[in-house]
């Protein structure tokens, strides 16, 4: 099992939020779910949007607070709201 740094790199994810266990080579975690899925998806899509009105590239708004913001308002949309 690859650290959460590899897997994301391979996968293009740049969320400040981690979308899925990963190993700390101790334990095999859960295979990642439809909904941490799909948060992983919209927090892309919105940081892909969000990013050009700005001019910056995805990897750069997703190291700022905006990112962090990004990806709350993800998890919003997919598992209701719980970060207001």
């Amino acid at each position: 099992m690859d650290p959460k740094w590899q897997r994301d790199r391979e996968q293009g994810v740049d969320s400040p939020i981690p979308t899925q266990a990963v190993s700390n080579e101790e334990f095999i975690p859960r295979p990642q779910n439809a909904q941490q899925k799909q948060v992983e998806y919209v927090t892309g899509q919105l940081a892909e949007e969000n990013a050009k009105k700005l001019g910056l590239d995805r990897r750069a708004f997703m190291a700022t607070s905006m990112g962090l913001a990004t990806a709350f308002l993800a998890m919003n949309r997919v598992y209701g709201n719980y970060w207001t």
